[in-house]
């Protein structure tokens, strides 16, 4: 597989399966500038998978997004394990972007 210019590999979506799972890098936190990358390709995968969900599923079907936080040691950590990002924040901040996407996909 080719990689693209942020390094990404392929494309994650898998149209014949009924989850849509993408893990979002490594514990990176969307909070940091140089994470700022990933945004975009996520989103375009998030309404990809969202999309074809929708052509595989009657309009009364419910999705399950569900934006993992992981336990405290996933966390991005100074040197006392003490977190360098707002967790929550970020899981309520993915999680408008995931339905604001969802509904563009109507």
């Amino acid at each position: 597989m080719q990689s693209n210019s942020n390094g990404l590999c392929g494309d994650p979506i898998h149209a014949d399966t009924e989850s849509l799972s993408i893990l979002v890098g490594d514990g990176a936190t969307i909070a940091f500038p140089q994470h700022a990358e990933w945004v975009a390709p996520f989103k375009h995968w998030w309404e990809k998978g969202f999309k074809s969900w929708r052509t595989r599923n009657k309009g009364d079907a419910e999705l399950m997004f569900l934006r993992e936080l992981g336990p405290p040691h996933y966390a991005i950590t100074d040197a006392r394990g003490h977190e360098l990002s707002d967790r929550w924040k970020e899981a309520l901040t993915i999680k408008a972007w995931a339905e604001d996407i969802w509904g563009r996909t109507r």
